[in-house]
C-alpha cells in the first residue's frame, strides 16, 4: 500500500537500487528479518518524534532507507590497490566495520546529505514537489540509522574478494 503512484515508483526504484545488493549478500530469511527490523525501527522512531499521534504509516520507506544505510557499509570501500571495492560487484565488496564506516568522510557526507534532505522535507521545503506533510521523514531516518548501525549482525559470511577464476567462470 502506498500513498500514490509517485510514492510507489520512488520506493520501487530505491528498493531496486539498494535492495538488490543487500539481497545478494544475505540469504532470504536474513534479508526479510533485516527489512522488517529496519521498517519497525523507522516506525518506532516516527512514534518517538511524534508521540502517540493517531496516524497511519503506509509504504516501505523506513525499511528501504534501512537497505540504503546497510549499503553504505560496503559501497564506499576500496581494495588494497585503491580500486573501489564495489567495482568488482556489490555482493563481493568487503563489509566495513562500523568504526571504519563512522570514520569514512565520504560516508559521513552522504549520511549528512540524507539527514539534511529529510529535515528539509520535514520542514516543508519540498511542498512544491510533493505533499511534504504526507512523507514520514522520521521513518526514513530511523530505518536508515538501523540499517547503518546493525547491518553487520546480518551478514552471513565475510565476502571473499573476486578472483580471475570467477571472471572466467562467468564468461
Amino acid at each position: 500500500m502506498h500513498g500514490d503512484i509517485v510514492h510507489l515508483l520512488v520506493n520501487s526504484a530505491w528498493l531496486l537500487a539498494f535492495g538488490t545488493p543487500i539481497a545478494r549478500r544475505l540469504d532470504t530469511p536474513r534479508f526479510v528479518l533485516f527489512f522488517l527490523m529496519a521498517g519497525a525501527t523507522g516506525a518506532l522512531f516516527f512514534t518517538a518524534v511524534n508521540g502517540f499521534e493517531l496516524t497511519m504509516l503506509i509504504g516501505a520507506s523506513g525499511a528501504i532507507s534501512g537497505l540504503m544505510g546497510a549499503a553504505f557499509r560496503f559501497m564506499f570501500g576500496r581494495d588494497e590497490d585503491g580500486v573501489p571495492s564495489i567495482a568488482r560487484g556489490a555482493h563481493r565488496a568487503p563489509l566495513m566495520s562500523l568504526a571504519d564506516t563512522m570514520r569514512d568522510r565520504r560516508i559521513m557526507m552522504a549520511v549528512a546529505g540524507w539527514v539534511i534532505l529529510n529535515a528539509l522535507v520535514g520542514w516543508g521545503a519540498a511542498a512544491s514537489l510533493t505533499e511534504a506533510a504526507g512523507i514520514a521523514w522520521e521513518a526514513h531516518l530511523g530505518g536508515f540509522a538501523a540499517g547503518l548501525l546493525t547491518y553487520g549482525f546480518f551478514e552471513r559470511l565475510p565476502v571473499r574478494p573476486a578472483t580471475d577464476d570467477d571472471a572466467a567462470g562467468a564468461a
